[in-house]
């Protein structure tokens, strides 16, 4: 089984959006929203096999800090591919401008609908701040 992440432009950012709306359900994003985000940020589309599995979003850094978002649909997890995604994105990602990546992800428990991090809500996702050796 091979995992492919495609850029997400074009039709394929209606894909994109599928796979947040139906991930972080109680945040619909329109048409017009991904769009926007698209000339933010890096959106990306991850098949394995050529099934559709998930989506994922590299922020652009500020301060150093690049903040990147993979989202696995529910069929689709524990089965590695989240992992391996991320994984990808963060050995793409690291450059001497990175000093510091930031992930997102829901717990690996989670079966539900990702919901973003909240002081009432710990348990919906996990985030964690890695610092990266630098390139010296």
């Amino acid at each position: 089984m091979t995992l492919t992440i495609v850029a997400a432009h074009g039709d394929l950012l209606e894909q994109w959006r599928a796979v947040h709306n139906r991930v972080i359900a109680p945040t619909q994003l329109s048409t017009e929203e991904v769009a926007e985000r698209a000339v933010r940020n890096s959106l990306t589309v991850g098949y394995m096999d050529g099934d559709l599995v998930g989506n994922a979003t590299v922020r652009a850094p500020e301060d150093g800090v690049v903040t990147v978002i993979v989202r696995v649909l529910p069929e689709h997890r524990r089965q590695g591919h989240g992992s391996e995604y991320l994984g990808v994105l963060l050995r793409e990602t690291h450059d001497g401008m990175v000093k510091q990546i930031k992930t997102m992800c829901s717990p690996p428990t989670s079966t539900d609908s990702y919901s973003p991090c909240d002081t009432a809500s710990k348990r919906r996702c996990v985030t964690r701040l890695t610092a990266l050796p630098s390139s010296n």
